[in-house]
């Protein structure tokens, strides 16, 4: 039987458990409209599903789309990375023709002359908008000023030129961190999309599809689920979800918020095994963990239960604390997301107090300090073998290297701080392709050697 909640990944436009918010009307008139609209938002609150949403809204009244994800391209020199992104745009856009792009130049050409003149009426859902930011010609220099300047000329240009051409962008990241000249930048001129926590009756709107499951149910558990995840989009669905497999496997007969309580304490809140952790809550520690000094000394306060106003983080500190996902603001003051992330990322002292029941798998007890790992890889061609370490190393977990952590740099991850990561690991892995050379996994590798790290290396040979 098909699962009902999907915890994880973007939901398909026709996913039963879609739920509409405030911000795909919004989307979707300012595209009729002609304008450009940009949505930043932290990871895992519904970017990429509002997107597909919007394609299949749009395609409905005569729209043709092109998506594009662009952390599958940050690894590609500049002319195999429009090559490449010449190629996701015909696939949708032009069948019959896939041109062989090399520039911004020739893109805009396609675009205006060849897209155009078969579909009068295109958006371009562009997704991972950080990736481009990594993305290096060969002289190793970024080339995001000029991609993002082209986006912006079509705007400024559009009665030169017949039919209708809308960007849409989304991602994770300071839009001034992916252009330097907020003159030609195209998030200054589209609308801005805000994506908010579900409200108290779009999340029951949601949870309800727990009815369809069999068991009992109390009324009471969507105000528990509320309770815990405050609207959040993943954590309500992953909930839900671990919800789903207890009744599908026999382990509840009947959902009250005591079951509630215990899927979160000990799937979510479960601190004993590292790579147990849910991989949301990874990545929003790993992001707090990686404040600047101001924006951590707001994050402490917060922590400690006191009021920080809006007005508190000036510049683009709140852009900085509500990236990580932990922070959103609520009225003039600053709030932590939730009740899971108020408790997962509580004060040492405060977790002390109470530690989460495990899931009955006890830590070992051979390593009382973690050693980390990093993984460097490319994310389009090496994506299986990346997976395969990783697996490998889960399994490990149950053995005696219970304290061993690996992580290792994603398409989203600025090369900063992917080097500052190799900086604080104790190994290193390296998986590379026939076709390794310049790049940030390059530059990972050498700041391994350089601070005298273990390196285990895996190359792909040019057969496999």
């Amino acid at each position: 039987m098909k699962n009902i909640f999907q915890a994880g990944g973007a939901l398909s436009a026709s996913h039963s458990t879609y739920i509409k918010r405030e911000a795909d009307q919004d989307a979707r008139q300012a595209v009729l409209q002609g304008d450009y609209l940009h949505v930043i938002a932290p990871r895992q609150v519904g970017k990429t599903s509002l997107l597909k949403q919007l394609a299949h809204q749009l395609k409905d009244i005569g729209w043709h789309y092109a998506y594009v994800d662009f952390s599958t391209l940050m690894d590609l020199p500049k002319t195999e990375w429009y090559r490449e992104l010449g190629r996701e745009l015909a696939r949708t856009l032009t069948p019959n023709h896939s041109p062989m792009l090399t520039n911004q130049i020739q893109l805009r050409s396609y675009l205006l002359y060849t897209a155009l003149k078969e579909q009068p009426h295109i958006i371009l859902l562009f997704d991972e908008v950080e990736g481009v930011g990594q993305a290096r010609d060969n002289n190793g220099q970024p080339f995001s000023d000029t991609f993002f300047s082209t986006l912006r000329n079509f705007f400024i240009q559009r009665d030169d030129y017949e039919g209708t051409l809308v960007v849409a962008l989304a991602g994770a990241v300071n839009p001034n961190d992916l252009v330097q000249d907020p003159g030609i930048s195209p998030f200054n001129i589209g609308q801005k999309i805000s994506l908010d926590n579900f409200t108290a009756a779009e999340t029951q709107t949601l949870t309800q599809h727990l009815t369809q499951l069999d068991c009992s149910l109390e009324p009471e558990v969507y105000q528990a689920i509320y309770h815990w995840t405050n609207g959040h989009p993943y954590l309500t669905q992953r909930l839900c979800a671990e919800l789903e497999k207890g009744v599908r496997n026999g382990r509840f007969t009947t959902l009250s918020p005591a079951e509630v309580t215990a899927v979160v304490e000990q799937t979510l809140l479960n601190p004993a095994n590292p790579l147990q952790q849910d991989s949301n809550l990874r990545h929003v520690g790993k992001m707090l963990d990686r404040l600047s000094p101001s924006a951590a000394k707001l994050w402490s306060r917060l922590q400690a239960g006191e009021t920080v106003t809006r007005y508190e983080a000036v510049g683009d500190l709140y852009l900085e604390l509500y990236l990580t996902g932990a922070v959103k603001a609520d009225a003039e003051n600053l709030i932590i997301r939730n009740q899971i992330y108020k408790q997962a990322f509580a004060p040492a002292k405060a977790q002390k107090k109470k530690q989460p029941a495990s899931l009955n798998q006890p830590r070992s007890s051979t390593m009382t300090q973690p050693f980390r790992i990093f993984i460097s890889s490319t994310w389009v061609d090496l994506k299986p073998e990346r997976e395969a370490v990783e697996k490998a190393l889960h399994r490990m977990q149950s053995t005696a290297f219970a304290g061993m952590e690996y992580f290792g740099s994603r398409p989203e991850t600025p090369k900063q701080i992917s080097l500052d990561g190799v900086d604080s690991s104790d190994i290193y892995i390296g998986i590379f392709a026939h076709r390794y050379g310049s790049g940030i996994t390059e530059d990972e590798y050498r700041r391994a050697q350089a601070k005298g790290l273990p390196c285990l290396i895996y190359l792909k040979s040019d057969e496999a």
